[in-house]
């Protein structure tokens, strides 16, 4: 989301290769700027995202509280803002995630006789605890 108006994103898009983005929203096409809330409620419900699995990364300090207030992982644009992503994205939670997602289907419980049962259910119940919304939206 960008606070910019439709003739500067149409000019800007003839030299920007947007390929890098699913998506692009700009406030002259919303018909509303940062930091109001209408325009992360707005970016929300069209990506179908809540706010505690979306990341946004902003310039102005005032961006970022505004989307923090709503639960939304938000940091300042500065030197640091690679390696915070990194951070974010790649914790122990999100290791966990990619592990369970890479070995789907080989997690087994076995009893106290010995018996291997295949288990899926238990990864399940995690990722749902989580909040994951892979569980939630298949």
């Amino acid at each position: 989301m960008s606070n910019i108006d439709k003739e500067d994103l149409a000019a800007l898009s003839e030299k920007m290769d947007w390929s890098l983005f699913d998506q692009v929203f700009a406030s002259g096409e919303a018909g509303m700027r940062k930091p109001n809330l209408d325009v992360f409620h707005h970016v929300l419900q069209d990506i179908k995202l809540t706010p505690e699995h979306v990341a946004f990364v902003d310039d102005k300090k005032e961006n970022v509280l505004a989307a923090e207030t709503l639960g939304i992982k938000a940091l300042i644009f500065d030197h640091s803002t690679l390696n915070n992503l990194q951070t974010m994205l790649n914790g122990q939670v999100a290791k966990g995630c990619k592990y369970m997602y890479s070995n789907a289907k080989n997690f087994d419980s076995v009893t106290e006789s010995g018996v291997i049962v295949a288990d899926n259910f238990s990864q399940l119940l995690i990722l749902e605890a989580m909040q994951d919304p892979w569980v939630s939206t298949q």
